[in-house]
């Protein structure tokens, strides 16, 4: 006698593993001619309480905006592109971040962050192009290998507002896809001769607000679309922004 038994469906559950186990062994126990124990009903599916968001595809963009709702305690997923925390007080970089090799866009600015050098190694994002790392405690990044290590792929630097007192050559040499280099509101007072050497893509730059004497001729060798060198303590004739 052929045994059947209705299946309910439900539009938005998702089937209970445990329960879902006893119903295959009853339909298998059917399906080989054997009989349910006496009084034993196949059961119908149970749904649990997942909701549909819960398997949407994983957010590629994380906007913080505050410490409170900074992801501390929940993962990171590998897709992420793209990773902003601002006014958050962090004080180190986050290592999960350094694990994130998709990631393309990451801002960290408005932040609490010091010199630590194990700390600062960007080498492993290969694929980042834009680091904004403005309004931080940023001082002598020289002393180890943040810029040695910087993604060579990087098109967008911003360290304005940091404590910076120089531009080693490491650079110039490494980054010669910059398109954009933000130095504001720094310390600085000398800028290596070097800097021709990002001439063939480097189309803003800006050295407001530094302690800037004079600048390298070798200035000249940039095509720059903008340019903004005004509030410093310049002691030769020069034009201080140029659009």
């Amino acid at each position: 006698m052929a045994v059947s038994q209705k299946i309910r469906v439900y539009e938005h559950g998702i089937a209970d593993p445990i329960n879902l186990k006893t119903f295959f062994c009853g339909i298998k126990l059917l399906s080989e001619g054997k009989n349910v124990d006496h009084g034993e009903k196949v059961p119908l599916l149970k749904t649990s309480h997942i909701k549909r968001d819960d398997f949407s595809t994983p957010a590629k963009i994380v906007n913080v905006q505050n410490r409170h709702d900074y992801p501390f305690s929940t993962s990171l997923h590998s897709t992420l592109q793209q990773f902003t925390a601002n006014n958050c007080l962090l004080t180190k970089i986050d290592q999960r971040l350094l694990r994130l090799t998709n990631l393309r866009f990451l801002n960290l600015a408005d932040n609490r962050l010091s010199n630590d050098r194990e700390n600062l190694n960007f080498s492993s994002l290969i694929n980042l192009v834009n680091l904004d790392l403005s309004s931080n405690s940023l001082d002598d990044l020289d002393g180890g290998n943040f810029y040695a290590n910087l993604p060579v792929n990087l098109k967008y630097l911003n360290l304005s507002d940091n404590l910076l007192t120089k531009l080693p050559d490491a650079v110039f040499k490494r980054l010669k896809n910059l398109h954009t280099l933000n130095l504001a509101n720094n310390r600085m007072g000398r800028l290596s001769w070097k800097i021709y050497m990002l001439r063939l893509r480097l189309k803003n730059l800006n050295l407001s607000g530094n302690r800037f004497k004079f600048l390298p001729g070798t200035m000249a060798d940039l095509k720059l679309d903008h340019f903004d060198a005004s509030n410093n303590p310049w002691q030769v004739e020069f034009k201080p922004t140029c659009e």
